[in-house]
C-alpha cells in the first residue's frame, strides 16, 4: 500500500535536530534546535493515516525528536499492529540504544545517510561536540541491536559506491577525521544496508 512521510525536526546538518540537551547552533546560541510540527499535530496525522492502512515514514534526526516519533508510532501500536507494516524513522542521526530497543519491539526500520557524515562531519563536531559525533549515524548499532537500517544516497545525493565506502571508512570529507570507529561496517554488512535492508 502507499504510504506518508511526516516531518519531525529541521536538519542536524543545519544545526537544527531537536536535542534533548542544549547544543551550540548555527548563529553560536545554545539551544535544543527546532520541532517542525507539534507532537499533538504529529500525532493526529500518523494516526489519521495509520486509520487508513497507510505505511509511516517520519523524519526524526535529533534523539528529542526520535523520541517523539517512536513514543507516537509505540501508542498507535498497542491499538493496531504495525509489525511487518514496515513503518519507517528516517536520517535519526542521534539514535541513542533505547531508541533501537524500540525499533526492535515494535519491527520499525531505520533508514540514513552515512553521507552525512562525509558532508557534515565538522558542522557536527561544532555543534553537538565529539561524543555525540562519534556515536552519530550509529549504524553498527543499530545492527548489533537486530534492526534492519537501509543506507540512502541523501545529502549531496552520492553514487550507492561511494555509500557503501562511507560505511566502511566513516570519514568526514572536510578534515579527514574518522567518526566514531567502533560504528564501522564490514563489506558484507555494509552491501546488506547499501541493498536489502532497503528493498520491501
Amino acid at each position: 500500500c502507499g504510504g506518508i512521510e511526516g516531518e519531525g525536526d529541521a536538519a542536524a546538518g543545519a544545526g537544527a535536530a531537536l536535542m534533548r540537551e542544549p547544543y551550540r547552533g548555527p548563529m553560536g546560541q545554545s539551544w535544543k534546535g527546532v520541532q517542525l510540527a507539534s507532537d499533538d499535530k504529529l500525532r493526529q496525522s500518523i494516526t489519521r493515516a495509520a486509520a487508513q492502512g497507510l505505511r509511516i515514514q517520519v523524519q526524526c534526526s535529533g534523539d528529542a525528536a526520535i523520541d517523539t516519533v517512536l513514543r507516537i508510532y509505540e501508542d498507535i501500536g498497542r491499538q493496531t499492529p504495525i509489525r511487518n507494516k514496515r513503518w519507517t524513522i528516517e536520517h535519526c542521526q542521534m539514535a541513542r540504544a533505547e531508541h533501537i530497543e524500540t525499533c526492535k519491539r515494535l519491527g520499525i526500520i531505520a533508514t540514513t545517510a552515512v553521507s552525512f557524515l562525509w558532508d557534515y562531519g565538522t558542522t557536527y563536531l561544532n555543534s553537538f561536540g565529539a561524543d555525540i559525533t562519534d556515536r552519530a549515524v550509529p549504524f553498527r548499532s543499530w545492527i548489533d541491536g537486530g534492526v534492519a537500517i537501509a543506507n540512502s544516497s541523501d545529502s549531496c545525493p552520492f553514487e550507492p559506491v561511494f555509500g557503501f565506502w562511507e560505511l566502511v571508512a566513516r570519514k568526514d570529507g572536510l578534515s579527514g577525521r574518522t567518526i566514531g570507529p567502533d560504528q564501522k561496517l564490514t563489506r558484507a554488512q555494509a552491501l546488506k544496508a547499501s541493498t536489502v535492508d532497503g528493498a520491501g
